[in-house]
């Protein structure tokens, strides 16, 4: 019988300033794989085949 995994990484209502410049409000995130290849895809080395990742409101 296999047990149902949780997430590999799991970040839940994260919030972070520096200084008063918030960076972090209530962000969440839950990975069960592909930590290497979401790094990939942000440092813009790979193509996503749906969806977008976006810095300062250009896409990546």
């Amino acid at each position: 019988m296999s047990k149902v995994r949780g997430p590999d990484i799991a970040v839940e209502a994260l919030s972070f300033s520096w200084g008063n410049k918030p960076v972090y409000q209530g962000f969440s995130l839950r990975l069960r794989g592909g930590k290497s290849t979401l790094l990939r895809l942000v440092a813009g080395l790979s193509k996503p085949q749906q969806g977008s990742i976006r810095s300062e409101r250009r896409a990546i």
